[in-house]
């Protein structure tokens, strides 16, 4: 059959080349928007808008300065308790002095958490965040250590970030065989402070969490302190609120004791405050008992007495040797009513804090 060109047909051609040459980059950027908005929104998970988070709630940890946003029908819970009280059997709702806490992706795994024992958590989606008093250059160690640990890209990836408005930085697990890694760490430098978040298994929900991840002033002035105090022999002293105190229960025979120490600690044998009490078989003065002691200084170092809260008080300082190197310990003693005190401080670290802890001793009862 032979076609017979006319106007009407020429303008139906033109006309069909003019619709297509429209429609197919039209698709072809729809299409592809459309496929980019897909891609974008299941890798980049970590910066979610106000509005998914809207009607959670907030968890304050104010020991260690860091808060949380979660699910109105979930909670933050914790295992690990400070080194002096008991350790948890169970996990139990954090509390705002925690140096460990965890989330679960699903509330009702609680029910299912036999014990505290790694092996039983490891069984659930979950992410845990590890607070503590940052050392000096501890972030910067951490971050060298894993960008040239992990520069061959072929178990983890980093990625240097901000989390509110914090140096980050994050590790993710690359998708290969006999890699037991963590699917997501994150180490934040918060100044002060230092954090350290773990998600073993990938979760979007436990990643919107930790986008909430905010600093918040910790309760780390003096006024916010906590007391350590004893009505028998009237007195009490303050130590930072995310220390912990406790009873030394007989553990130096013929005195009573309390320990001081941060959470967690740094170390086996890490940074402690003593206070010690001992009744005196015979009355004696300050100077006298201060005589007895022999101290000489042969050192260099300083030692003296001082005045704390109208109090008079012998401060003296020892050198002890160790196979880590040398380090300076001090003491305080002072007497009243038949007993001698003693404010004690073992460690190389954290002698600042012990004096300040050390000028916050008072006694409440001027009869005892």
């Amino acid at each position: 059959m032979k076609i017979k060109w006319n106007k009407i047909t020429w303008y139906s051609i033109v006309l069909t080349v003019i619709i297509f040459l429209g429609i197919v980059p039209f698709l072809t950027f729809y299409f592809i928007g459309q496929y980019k908005e897909i891609v974008t929104s299941s890798t980049v998970n970590i910066n979610f808008t106000t509005s998914e988070v809207k009607g959670w709630k907030t968890y304050n940890n104010y020991a260690f300065g860091f808060s949380l946003k979660i699910p109105e029908n979930n909670a933050v819970y914790a295992c690990r308790s400070n080194p002096i009280d008991a350790f948890r059997t169970k996990p139990t709702i954090a509390n705002e002095k925690d140096y460990w806490v965890f989330v679960l992706e699903n509330p009702n795994d609680i029910g299912l958490i036999k014990s505290c024992a790694s092996d039983q958590l490891s069984k659930f989606k979950h992410f845990s965040i590890d607070a503590h008093e940052a050392s000096k250059g501890e972030y910067t160690s951490f971050v060298d250590n894993w960008e040239k640990g992990y520069a061959d890209k072929k178990y983890m990836v980093t990625d240097r970030i901000m989390l509110d408005g914090h140096n980050a930085l994050s590790v993710t697990k690359v998708d290969t065989v006999n890699n037991f890694n963590s699917y997501k760490e994150i180490i934040i430098d918060g100044g002060k402070y230092f954090y350290h978040i773990d998600l073993p298994e990938k979760s979007n929900l436990l990643e919107r969490i930790i986008s909430t991840f905010e600093s918040i002033i910790a309760k780390d002035k003096v006024t916010d302190w906590s007391i350590l105090a004893n009505k028998d022999l009237g007195f009490e002293i303050k130590y930072p609120y995310n220390y912990a105190s406790g009873i030394l229960n007989g553990q130096i025979p013929g005195s009573l004791g309390w320990i001081i120490q941060p959470t967690p600690p740094a170390y086996e044998g890490g940074p402690r405050f003593f206070v010690l009490v001992k009744k005196l078989d015979s009355d004696i003065s300050l100077d006298r008992y201060v005589d007895s002691l022999n101290i000489k200084d042969t050192s260099g170092l300083p030692h003296g007495y001082i005045n704390i809260n109208g109090i008079s008080w012998f401060k003296y300082t020892y050198k002890v040797e160790s196979e880590f190197g040398d380090y300076v310990e001090s003491s305080y003693i002072t007497i009243k009513n038949g007993y001698i005190y003693e404010l004690k401080h073992v460690s190389a670290e954290a002698g600042d804090t012990f004096e300040k802890v050390a000028n916050t001793f008072k006694f409440t009862d001027p009869t005892k």
